[in-house]
């Protein structure tokens, strides 16, 4: 089974109506999960779960992979984690990510020859709006121009 057809089955699961104790319930019901402590009725933050789950598993944000949409839009999603929480280790993860991609100037290291290569500059524009890093911008307006063509 390829990645695209796992990924369309996890949607349909994800969509179907469950069968639990003779009564069906929807997929977002499920978020009601037992907690550590056995409390039942405890609200699991799923996305930050899944963030740190991210983190922990590929601890160096320069080892998560190229630049480029799937990656930047995962990152953007800990992104509103990290608006969320609040906590800054969130946010040094995709600096980590996006400083591999560009140097001091600005440069990106991937041509911009799609729009897949084109979202990472949301990550861009985050990274200026939270760090005032010029290269941020920069980069970001690089990408701006390339649309000009």
């Amino acid at each position: 089974m390829t990645f695209f057809q796992r990924r369309s089955v996890l949607r349909m699961l994800a969509a179907a109506p469950l069968l639990t104790n003779g009564l069906i319930h929807s997929a977002a019901a499920e978020l009601f999960s037992e907690s550590s402590s056995g409390q039942t009725g405890v609200l699991t933050d799923w996305s930050r779960s899944i963030v740190d789950s991210t983190m922990h598993r590929i601890p160096d944000p320069q080892n998560l992979g190229g630049w480029g949409y799937a990656i930047s839009l995962y990152l953007y999603g800990q992104f509103l984690v990290y608006k969320r929480i609040g906590d800054r280790k969130y946010l040094e993860y995709i600096q980590g990510w996006v400083d591999r991609h560009i140097n001091d100037e600005g440069v990106i290291d991937r041509s911009i020859s799609a729009l897949d290569y084109m979202l990472p500059g949301n990550l861009l524009l985050v990274l200026y709006s939270e760090t005032k890093e010029e290269k941020y911008r920069k980069a970001a307006e690089s990408i701006r121009k390339r649309l000009e063509t």
